[in-house]
């Protein structure tokens, strides 16, 4: 299956999928809720509670990688991410969307 049918066609769909609690299409959600230390409590299973100014997050590859995300926030602002995305990454809209007072963008339009 091509990864932008799975996953989601841009960051923006990618992150809206994690959001509303949506797996990757084929694969079921993890609903584990703790996982190597981190409790992934929040209503969207992927993302954990603020901590120390960071968040973290489960890939949407989950169940192939068990790889978890750390989102770093400064000043009430999401800043950056662990993964190897070079841009405001799937991760960080995510949790911008489970936490609002963290957006750092004025205005996004919604390109799905």
């Amino acid at each position: 299956m091509r990864y932008d049918v799975k996953y989601g066609k841009t960051r923006m769909a990618r992150a809206l999928k994690m959001y509303h609690n949506e797996p990757p299409a084929g694969e079921r959600l993890p609903l584990i809720r703790n996982y190597d230390g981190h409790q992934f409590n929040n209503r969207c299973v992927y993302v954990t509670d603020v901590q120390n100014n960071q968040v973290f997050c489960k890939s949407q590859k989950w169940f192939q990688s068990h790889e978890i995300y750390c989102v770093h926030i400064q000043n009430n602002k999401t800043v950056s991410c662990t993964c190897k995305d070079v841009q405001i990454c799937k991760h960080m809209l995510c949790v911008e969307m489970n936490y609002q007072e963290l957006r750092s963008r004025k205005v996004r339009r919604l390109r799905l």
